[in-house]
């Protein structure tokens, strides 16, 4: 749905007046939304201080993404709830994107009134770009939950990956960023020393390893130099700054560095998918969330070579992605080994008839899913019987 003519702030909100919804529980805090909209297509998940927009790119399977800084914001004196989410793009500071939310029943366009309600209608603003209309999931964290309902720990990192430290080297790295005399690109290691200091090897613009030393607290530099043989651990993870524009990978992961306030500072990239531990199976539903799955078979026949289709499943009960042809997106519910999806909506774009095929049998293996497991890197999609429907690998 498209919206024509530039729309302010307060158009938005008085343009979504009518309907019910449920406000914002007293003491709730939005901690992650993620919208989506059709015609044309476009999704947009946001956190407390940084968003990704998804666009549709030039080519059949593209898709163009673009990183914004900015601040989530409930209006909790308004009834039903509103949320307002606001930033520019990292490489772009006129490039403002402004999505207001209101609280209230959103039927995807897509999927029709069969399919199930999504709890935020969202319209979203950019400059120059009619307005877009959508519909949304609000994640809420209340301060009143108990200890047991929201995870205070953090994955325990192993010993070999030096961003352990992170929280603590951070103020040197960053002041190596900002004051080195030359430009660096990105972080491959970083390492406390005694007497106060860090160490931190990163690469510059012209792809040069380069040492820096600089009191923990983030002070002057005290050595920047020409950096000597490898060190064990190098690059694995590699530290992005926030002024890039995420990394473009083709394998591995994306993991954002926040401050205290939330604020976006960066992304460590591993190189390598997050492995099961032991090569063992797994059934937490983490280890599906942290990858985009490429079709791998359907009961047992190999995807159509050089035919991409791909998935990936939200932590907030969705899934998205594209079938050969078409992108599809709906609902998704993974508990300890089991999976519940659907209803499923897609675009209506028509292709060569094995692509279609497919496509179809993709689609229609997901609407049987009924448990899953992921072994040895390769996720199995399961029947009620346990027959196999789907295996999908990492995308690269």
């Amino acid at each position: 749905m498209r919206l024509s003519g530039t729309i302010s702030l307060m158009s938005l909100l008085c343009a979504l007046s009518g309907g019910i919804g449920s406000a914002l529980a007293a003491g709730d805090e939005p901690d992650r939304i993620i919208c989506s909209g059709n015609e044309p297509f476009w999704r947009l998940e946001a956190a407390q201080a940084s968003a990704l927009l998804s666009r549709p790119g030039d080519g059949d399977s593209d898709i163009d993404e673009r990183a914004y800084a900015g601040a989530l914001v409930p209006l909790e004196w308004l009834e039903p709830g509103w949320i307002v989410w606001r930033g520019a793009a990292v490489d772009d500071p006129a490039d403002v994107l402004v999505a207001v939310l209101r609280a209230e029943q959103c039927i995807d366009s897509m999927a029709g009134e069969e399919g199930e309600p999504f709890d935020h209608r969202i319209l979203l603003s950019l400059p120059r770009e009619p307005a877009l209309a959508g519909c949304c999931r609000v994640g809420l964290m209340s301060p009143n939950a108990s200890a047991e309902d929201v995870p205070t720990e953090k994955p325990i990192k192993p010993d070999s990956d030096w961003s352990r430290y992170l929280p603590d080297l951070l103020p040197a790295l960053q002041r190596c960023l900002l004051d080195a005399p030359v430009v660096l690109d990105r972080v491959v290691l970083a390492w406390p020393m005694n007497h106060g200091m860090a160490g931190v090897r990163a690469i510059d613009e012209d792809g040069v390893a380069q040492d820096c030393i600089a009191p923990a607290g983030g002070e002057a530099i005290d050595i920047f130099k020409p950096a000597g043989d490898a060190m064990p651990d190098e690059g694995e993870p590699t530290f992005f700054p926030v002024r890039d524009q995420p990394p473009v990978i083709e394998s591995g992961h994306l993991e954002q560095v926040t401050d205290d306030d939330g604020a976006l500072l960066g992304w460590l990239h591993y190189a390598a998918a997050r492995p099961v531990e032991g090569g063992r199976a797994t059934t937490d539903p983490v280890a599906v969330y942290e990858q985009i799955w490429r079709l791998r078979d359907i009961e047992g026949i190999g995807s159509i070579e050089g035919v991409h289709a791909t998935i990936q499943f939200n932590p907030l009960g969705t899934l998205s992605g594209h079938g050969g042809c078409n992108r599809f997106s709906g609902n998704a519910d993974l508990g300890e080994s089991t999976i519940k999806v659907g209803p499923v909506a897609s675009t209506r774009m028509a292709c060569a008839d094995p692509i279609d095929d497919q496509e179809m049998r993709f689609l229609d293996a997901l609407s049987r899913a009924q448990a899953w497991q992921l072994e040895n890197g390769i996720l199995s999609i399961l029947a009620a019987d346990n027959a196999p429907l789907l295996r999908l690998v990492p995308a690269e």
